[in-house]
């Protein structure tokens, strides 16, 4: 599992700000150059908002990133994405520092 520790989203968002878009590119390039490799891309948020709306938002980040690589090249049968809402926060969401840190999206390579 990796976490792609430079593309993280502001709240209530799921596009993707130019700032991170290297790191989407560096795995583009992983990808094409490494074609029997294939991921599934995990979208994440913090606790603000239901777990309806939060699972929904998760998802398009994922989608977000997983359009973003089909955009680079990477074939479409090499991806896979899913949202998992809050439901597997990597630090306590008690403090803004923290739910910023959960809002992530983590590659799983198969």
């Amino acid at each position: 599992k990796l976490i792609l520790s430079n593309l993280l989203f502001e709240t209530d968002e799921y596009s993707l700000d130019d700032n991170f878009l290297e790191e989407v590119k560096q795995l583009a390039y992983y990808l094409k150059n490494n074609t029997e490799i294939k991921i599934e891309i995990a979208g994440h948020t913090d606790n603000v908002g239901s777990e309806s709306y939060n699972y929904l938002l998760s998802e398009k980040r994922a989608k977000a990133v997983y359009e973003k690589l089909i955009e680079y090249g990477v074939n479409d049968n090499q991806l896979s994405y899913i949202g998992y809402g809050f439901s597997d926060p990597i630090y306590s969401n008690e403090n803004e520092e923290n739910r910023s840190l959960n809002r992530r999206t983590e590659i799983i390579y198969f």
